[in-house]
């Protein structure tokens, strides 16, 4: 991804993209550490076990070494703050996933696409959608990973029934709009290149540009938007590469792989 000859020579300039992510992507992790554990959320998000996923997610995506004040800096920008108790919310883990494997590598991509050409387009965006949920008093909220398939493809038995689902009410009448709104905007992509939600007033999806980091939020109501999840974006991205290389610091869109 550095090496602009290389991006050119296999073509990789040459296209457009469409990157982005669903603002609970984490909430699949969430099920299967329950599972895991053979418990409930409350068993899995006590201090100790989150400070415990933190540690090993954060190692496992790092490319350098992370100290203790670098993991330290981590706990307290997902788990703070925090009541009397310490109870940790559901959020925490949701957050710290949707992050790590969904949103900082499409800005990383995006940022990289660009940097190499401002020629090539980039269209970022984040499925920013609260379906409606089984159990109101749950603490399950918004679009988890795969769920911005069902606002792509036609709902049948078998996507209806995935686990992805199992805690959201899935093909309400209220969720119809997000198939002009985002399932047109990827059909006409494929068609021109050019995404164009299918609204009576077409909302642009504006180019990702390096300085704003624009993006469109997939809603009901959808808008444009700049820096995804700006600080929590900018701790992957900007301050720890930033802290674990001192001596050989060159731009947060380079440090990571």
């Amino acid at each position: 991804m550095r090496d602009k000859n290389y991006l050119r020579s296999i073509g990789a300039l040459d296209r457009s993209y469409i990157v982005g992510a669903n603002n609970a992507e984490g909430i699949s992790t969430l099920d299967y550490l329950v599972f895991a554990a053979g418990g409930t959320i409350e068993d899995v998000t006590t201090p100790e076990v989150v400070s415990q996923y933190i540690r090993s997610i954060s190692q496992s995506v790092s490319p350098f070494p992370l100290n203790n004040d670098h993991l330290n800096l981590i706990d307290f920008l997902y788990t703070f703050p925090r009541d009397e108790q310490e109870k940790l919310s559901a959020q925490t883990i949701i957050d710290m996933t949707t992050d790590t494997n969904f949103v900082v590598p499409s800005v990383l991509f995006a940022r990289l696409i660009t940097e190499a050409s401002d020629q090539t387009d980039v269209f970022m965006y984040l499925l920013d959608h609260y379906p409606q949920v089984k159990d109101p008093s749950s603490p399950l909220k918004g679009s988890n990973h795969g769920h911005d398939v069902l606002f792509e493809f036609d709902l049948t038995p078998s996507l209806r029934a995935d686990n992805m689902n199992n805690y959201i009410v899935v093909g309400t009448p209220t969720n119809s709009p997000l198939y002009g709104i985002f399932g047109g905007a990827v059909a006409t992509f494929a068609k021109t290149g050019i995404p164009v939600s299918q609204l009576q007033t077409p909302l642009t999806w504006p180019r990702f540009d390096p300085l704003e980091e624009n993006f469109i939020a997939v809603a009901l109501e959808p808008e444009v938007r700049s820096h995804l999840y700006a600080q929590r974006v900018s701790l992957w991205l900007d301050f720890l590469p930033r802290m674990g290389s001192q001596t050989n610091w060159r731009s947060s869109r380079v440090a990571f792989p």
